[in-house]
C-alpha cells in the first residue's frame, strides 16, 4: 500500500509504541481478549496468538477469527516460500473505520494533512501489519470485496511479505528501499498470489502497448506498476532460482541486486519483457 503512487511504507513502530504506552497492554499471553482504553473512551480488545498480537474493538469481535485464520494462512505462505520463520513478533492492528485508521497513519507518517486515497485499506512494517477492518469496505473502501475471501487473503499475505521483508533487510524500514520499490512490492505481489488474480493491470499489455518501464526505477509506477513489479520478481525466481530471492532480502540498491543478478539494467529489462510475452502464467 502506498500514500503515494510510489513506493511508501509508514514506520509502524513508532505507532504501536505509543499505543502500548497509552494503553498500558502488556505482551503476555492469554487465552481470553482484554479490553484497554485509550484517552477519549476508545476501547481495544487484544489477542496473541503465537507469535501475533490483534488489536480491535468491540465491533470488529465477530471477524477477528477470520482475520487470524488469513494471518495463519499468509505466515505459512510466505514461511514455505523463504523456508524460514519471520524473525520477530509482530502486531495486527484492525481499524474500525476510516477515520481511526486514518489518524493513525497522519501521526506514523508525520503527515498531518494526509488524505487516504479509497483503495488504501492496510500497510505493512516490520513490527506489524494495519488494516482497515473489511467489514466497512463497502462504505469505506473502493476496489476492494469484503465478500472475496481469496482477495483478503492475497491482501494479507502481501502485507505480510512487507513484515517480514523488512525484519530480513539489515535496514529494518522499507522507506528506506524506495529506490528499489519495484523489488519491494513486486516480492510482495508475486508470493501472496496476487498476479493469479484479476486486480492487476496485465503486464503483458504494458509490453505489447509499448508502456512497460525502460529504467526500473519506473517499474514501480503508473497504472501497470503491480503486474510489472510482480512478473519483475517472477522472472527472477523462475529464472535464477528461489535461493536467489532469497539472498536479494539483504539488498538495498538496485545497482547491488544488478551486481548480484550478474547482468545490467538493459539486458535484465529485455530478458523480463521476452518472460513476460512468452509466460503462460
Amino acid at each position: 500500500m502506498s500514500p503515494k503512487v510510489k513506493l511508501k511504507y509508514f514506520s509502524v513502530l513508532a505507532g504501536i509504541f505509543l499505543f502500548f504506552c497509552f494503553t498500558g497492554v502488556s505482551a503476555k499471553i492469554h487465552s481470553e481478549p482484554r479490553q484497554k482504553t485509550l484517552p477519549g473512551s476508545v476501547k481495544w480488545l487484544v489477542q496473541i496468538h503465537g507469535n501475533t498480537t490483534l488489536l480491535y474493538q468491540l465491533a470488529d469481535e465477530s471477524i477477528v477469527p477470520g482475520i487470524v485464520d488469513y494471518v495463519e494462512k499468509s505466515r505459512n505462505i510466505i514461511e514455505s516460500f523463504f523456508g524460514k520463520s519471520f524473525p520477530e513478533t509482530f502486531v495486527v492492528h484492525i481499524f474500525p473505520n476510516r477515520v481511526s485508521l486514518s489518524a493513525f497513519w497522519r501521526k506514523a507518517w508525520k503527515l498531518p494533512d494526509f488524505e487516504a486515497a479509497c483503495w488504501m485499506v492496510g500497510s505493512g512494517s516490520s513490527t506489524g501489519l494495519t488494516l482497515l477492518s473489511p467489514r466497512v469496505w463497502r462504505k469505506e473502501a473502493c476496489e476492494h470485496d469484503p465478500d472475496d475471501r481469496q482477495h483478503i487473503q492475497r491482501l494479507i499475505a502481501h502485507e505480510m511479505v512487507h513484515i517480514f521483508h523488512a525484519q530480513v533487510n539489515p535496514l529494518h524500514n522499507l522507506d528506506d528501499l524506495e529506490p528499489i520499490g519495484w523489488f519491494v512490492e513486486g516480492l510482495a505481489v508475486y508470493v501472496s498470489g496476487q498476479l493469479e488474480g484479476a486486480y492487476l493491470a496485465d503486464p503483458r499489455e504494458a509490453v505489447l502497448s509499448g508502456k512497460a518501464p525502460t529504467k526500473l526505477e519506473n517499474a514501480w509506477s503508473g497504472k501497470y506498476r503491480y503486474g510489472v513489479s510482480g512478473t519483475l520478481v517472477k522472472f527472477i525466481d523462475k529464472t535464477y532460482g528461489r535461493d536467489v530471492i532469497k539472498k536479494l532480502l539483504v539488498q538495498t540498491t538496485e545497482p547491488g541486486i544488478l551486481k548480484f543478478l550478474g547482468t545490467t539494467e538493459k539486458k535484465f529489462l529485455r530478458n523480463w519483457r521476452e518472460f513476460v510475452l512468452n509466460d503462460s502464467k
